[in-house]
């Protein structure tokens, strides 16, 4: 079984434990001969073209076998090696060390590095190389022949020589008639073998990504081990009180398949009977088995033993290496349940004290430390120790009754920590740090910050440093339920090659950071939620993302930059459908745009049910949305407002749906689609855009919340398979979802008490929400009105004292239509003790006009003024 019983480790840690195993396993099936002599030998050599940084794949004449695998055609590659099996891009890597999985795999290499081109046809530049094979069965040699001169190297720097493989023994032999690589102008190169996935390779140490070294008609062989057993590692965990299996890992590093063989060994010194095992184990060096020993009992925590154990008789012969055989650990009891910090007669006084511990003989189970109340001056540093799960709590719940506190370092640094959670801590940092407060790095997996307040220094030109800062590749980290304050950065990720999974950013208060909220580079369906981000500072992004890999998810996140910002979100370098939903972002003054989505990329976006208000100073080059370049196949349900003078959308051609939005701009130009203008919402439709969307200014509650109660965006949406609920977390309609981020039931009580044309509370939002046969009732002296309005609805107006009717005042100098209000075909409007007056009328526009039918009551009048 490979792996198998390290299954949960290596999953959690994603390649932490493949760096701690392999990190002790040394070359594996080949030992380096040097006993031999330099023959560079043709008998009648057949010359094959290999273009540059291309390969030429060619018969070897015998099957050959190459760390456990059997060949008969290998890659013939311009820069000066040989690769078995499906052949990889070489023409790149020539400065990374062997083993590795970046450099080329299944290689051998007389002299890697980048070749210059010697010919030219027209087409392609290309060198000329040679093979054959020579002899009888079965001791045939196959051989191939490399001269180059290496790129841009001066003109003594070239490589040649040959490489031999040979039939039976599989033996292979590098005779090298000259490299002058010594030079100080000239590249890496690297002389050796390396099997098919990066862990295991042999070669002289001095010819190994270097550019020091040379050579003058030098050999050198690597020889297969025959039969080669290894204990590389024992169980990976600590034990807990009572008996317990003992169990190492069992490795074989030979050529040959293993079917029985011995395991030795002694516990505290004392001999152990041997254990023989009938067990099939196959010639690949990445294969893992565990074998059990046999039980051995431990009293207390803490408790330590040695053991040792060595493997012997593989195929009941002997082994043919003996330098990987052997195995000594020290074995703990470890902690296990509950434990506190501080306070009086604790288990530990401090963390640093817990955390010795557990690096010393680590957990055997699920741990937590309970912390009592009170400020712990420390700085904590977590390294990987044997554990399933370690959570450090406040003792009360109280987050800010623990105080861990750092004048201007980090306070906390993972480095290849495994699963370790802190809840209801606060981490505090003052001064002015040269450091980041939080540092996660390495392979650090699994840990997790929940109901935790993490206060960084404040941000100075001279400090630039974040609240939590990712380094490396840490993965399957969770923020959680936090407050997070201060910072240049809030949650920073460090640029890093690879890409981090499993990133969980959830439900914090981002507060008061200088330049980003949340900025994070190179991750792998990354989920940031429900976060509540604000700054007092000018900001340039809350949220700033570049370069997931399957995809990011930006939900239901409430961004206020109430001091200012450049973007609300920015989105750069698209791989994947990155989706932004449900968010709530208004921005005072913004330079930019509310979100921005920049660069090339191979994935679609989706920008749906979200609310985007931008006010404050008036700017005509803000937008709502900014978009460059990248590609996305649906921007819908989406409030859009900008009261600064811009345009609602500043975007490419490559977005094929736009549409039930609600947009509205106070600028002279509502779009720029591909550099295009667009005057007006009639425009847009013009060219097929926003056909079913709404051009109107809903109202907020404020321009900090943008939830609603407007009833003009009630069920005009369209559904969406994306959101299946709102920014609240309540479901959505599935046909015909409300416009933005709030998801709501219109609510209004038929009472005018308002005076206002339109807002919360005014005759035209009330007529929007209410059933047929409401009655409305005026609470007011008058409401003036500046648009005309049609009644769909049989309902009923009135004033609520016959002794002093309210009036409804039409200004026609502000309404367009050719009436004030009308009753349409099919309803009934019953107006009880109320007046109607028309001023500003010089061609008698009627106040009303009816095609259903009017009752008046209470000796209703109609006055032109």
């Amino acid at each position: 079984m490979l792996l198998n019983t390290l299954s949960k480790y290596l999953k959690a840690a994603n390649c932490l434990l493949l760096v701690l195993i392999f990190s002790n396993l040394g070359t594996a099936q080949y030992v380096i001969d040097y006993v031999g002599t330099y023959n560079y030998e043709t008998e009648n050599p057949i010359i094959v073209q290999v273009n540059q940084d291309s390969y030429a794949t060619v018969p070897i004449g015998f099957p050959f076998t190459f760390y456990g695998n059997e060949y008969t055609h290998v890659n013939v590659d311009f820069n000066g090696l040989l690769q078995f099996g499906i052949p990889e891009n070489t023409s790149c890597c020539t400065e990374t060390p062997l083993p590795s999985p970046s450099a080329p795999k299944n290689i051998i290499a007389a002299c890697y590095t980048l070749a210059e081109a010697k010919f030219e046809d027209g087409t392609d530049y290309f060198n000329e190389y040679q093979y054959e094979t020579i002899g009888t069965f079965p001791n045939r040699v196959f051989i191939v022949s490399f001269t180059f001169n290496a790129l841009d190297c001066p003109l003594d720097s070239y490589y040649e020589g040959q490489v031999k493989l040979y039939e039976t023994s599989n033996r292979i032999e590098i005779h090298s008639s000259v490299w002058n690589g010594n030079n100080a102008n000239c590249q890496y190169a690297t002389q050796g073998i390396q099997d098919i996935n990066g862990f295991s390779a042999t070669f002289d140490y001095f010819t190994n990504a270097d550019n020091s070294w040379s050579l003058d008609h030098n050999f050198i062989a690597f020889v297969p081990i025959l039969n080669d057993l290894s204990v590389p590692f024992g169980d990976l965990k600590s034990y807990c009180v009572g008996s317990n299996e003992i169990k190492v890992y069992v490795q074989n590093k030979g050529s040959n398949v293993v079917s029985e063989f011995d395991l030795n060994w002694t516990w505290d010194g004392v001999p152990q009977s041997t254990v023989h095992f009938n067990e099939v184990i196959p010639a690949d060096p990445n294969y893992f088995n565990t074998f059990t020993l046999g039980f051995k009992s431990f009293s207390i925590v803490g408790e330590s033993h040695i053991l040792k154990v060595w493997s012997d008789s593989p195929n009941g012969l002997n082994d043919t290496n003996n330098q990987n055989d052997t195995l000594t650990l020290t074995l703990y009891a470890g902690l296990n349940g509950s434990y506190t910090i501080g306070g009086i007669s604790p288990d530990f006084n401090t963390f640093n004290d817990a955390l010795s511990t557990l690096h010393t003989i680590g957990a055997c189970s699920e741990v937590t430390f309970n912390v009592r109340p009170g400020t712990y001056n420390e700085q904590l540093n977590i390294n990987y120790f044997n554990g399933t799960s370690t959570t450090f709590t406040a003792e009360n719940g109280d987050s800010s009754s623990v105080i861990i506190t750092q004048p201007d370092v980090h306070i906390l640094k993972f480095t290849n920590a495994y699963n370790v959670k802190f809840k209801k801590l606060s981490f505090i940092q003052t001064g002015i740090p040269i450091e980041d407060a939080i540092i996660i790095s390495n392979f650090s997996v699994y840990d997790s910050f929940q109901n935790c307040v993490i206060n960084a220094a404040p941000y100075t030109f001279t400090s630039n440093k974040s609240a939590i800062q990712f380094i490396d590749h840490a993965g399957a980290i969770g923020i959680i339920n936090s407050k997070i304050i201060g910072g240049s950065t809030g949650i920073n990720f460090e640029g890093y090659g690879g890409n981090r999974d499993q990133i969980v950013i959830e439900n914090n208060d981002i507060i008061n950071f200088r330049n980003y909220g949340i900025s994070v580079l190179n991750t792998t369906g990354i989920q940031i939620r429900k976060n509540k981000i604000s700054s007092d500072q000018f900001v340039l992004s809350a949220i700033q993302l570049s370069n997931d890999a399957s995809g990011a998810i930006i939900d239901k996140n409430q961004i206020n930059l109430y001091a200012g910002g450049i973007r609300g979100i920015y989105i750069n370098g698209i791989y994947a459908t990155d989706v932004m939903t449900n968010n709530m972002i208004s921005i005072n003054s913004t330079t930019d745009s509310g979100i921005n989505v920049s660069g090339f990329g191979f994935g679609n976006y989706k920008i749906v049910n979200n609310s985007i208000l931008l006010y404050g100073n008036e700017n005509e080059g803000a937008a709502n949305l900014r978009i460059n370049l990248a590609y996305s196949d649906s921007i819908v349900n989406n409030v859009l407002i900008n009261s600064v003078g811009g345009k609602v959308y500043d975007v490419g051609n490559n977005i094929p749906i736009f549409d039930y939005n609600c947009i509205f701009t106070t600028g002279d130009y509502i779009a720029s689609i591909n550099s295009q203008l667009y005057t007006d919402f009639t425009a847009l439709n013009n060219v097929g855009k926003d056909i079913h969307s709404l051009n109107l200014a809903p109202v907020f509650i404020s321009n900090t919340d943008l939830h609603t109660n407007d009833a003009q965006i009630n069920n005009v949406g369209i559904g969406h398979s994306l959101v299946q609920t709102d920014f609240d977390g309540e479901n959505r309609s599935p046909t015909t979802p409300d416009i933005g981020a709030d998801e709501f039931v219109p609510t209004c009580i038929p009472v005018v008490t308002s005076s206002a044309d339109s807002g919360s509370g005014s005759l035209r939002d009330i007529l929007t929400c209410i059933t047929d046969g409401s009655a409305i009732t005026f609470t007011i002296t008058s409401i003036n009105l500046t648009s005309s309005m049609d009644i769909d609805k049989d309902l009923t107006l009135m004033g609520n004292n016959p002794g002093s009717k309210p009036e409804i005042i039409f200004n026609f100098s502000g309404i367009p239509g050719n009436y004030g209000l009308k009753v349409n075909s099919g309803k009934s409007l019953t107006i009880k003790n109320i007046d109607f007056s028309a001023i500003n009328n010089p061609t008698n526009k009627p106040l009303i006009t009816n095609s259903g039918t009017i009752h008046t009551m209470n000796s209703v009048t109609f006055k032109k003024i």
